[in-house]
């Protein structure tokens, strides 16, 4: 499959450059600013396990680049991240929200994050149910990627 987006490599390098610098300021923020002491292992759960739930951003990032004309890119990147961020609990509280829309911020990559740091800190109970969630979106979006270049590669090749 690397084969077949090798074209993408130069985006993939960026997102995860991007996906390594939250982590690291998270670390930096807590530890030296906010004084956070964790044992090392909660450490490398927290900044390993948030990394990993940057990874379906990316992709999705990558997704819309792909299915979306250079000059919509903008707006339509804005619409989805406002849409996913006040969805997703960012903007409002979930436990705000109507049980329907809970059932739908609870599905959606924007709200699960918060998941896999409070589970390594904590040992919070929605860690597991974070990871399937973001697993699952990072699969659709790597699937709709391979999906869309083969598509492009039959027709041009």
């Amino acid at each position: 499959m690397l084969g077949m987006l090798g074209h993408l490599v130069p985006e993939r390098r960026q997102a995860v450059l991007l996906a390594v610098a939250l982590p690291a300021a998270l670390y930096l923020g807590h530890r030296i600013v906010e004084q956070v002491d964790l044992a090392a292992g909660a450490w490398t759960q927290v900044v390993a396990g948030i990394w990993l739930a940057t990874l379906p951003f990316a992709l999705l990032g990558l997704v819309l680049g792909q299915l979306t004309a250079a000059s919509d890119l903008p707006a339509v990147t804005n619409g989805v991240l406002s849409i996913g961020s006040l969805l997703g609990g960012l903007l409002v509280p979930v436990v705000l929200f109507p049980a329907s829309l809970v059932d739908l911020a609870e599905a959606l990559p924007t709200y699960r994050p918060g998941g896999v740091g409070r589970g390594a800190v904590d040992g919070h109970p929605d860690v597991r149910d974070a990871a399937l969630v973001l697993a699952a979106w990072t699969v659709e979006a790597a699937l709709v990627l391979a999906v869309r270049h083969w598509r492009t590669a039959r027709r041009t090749g």
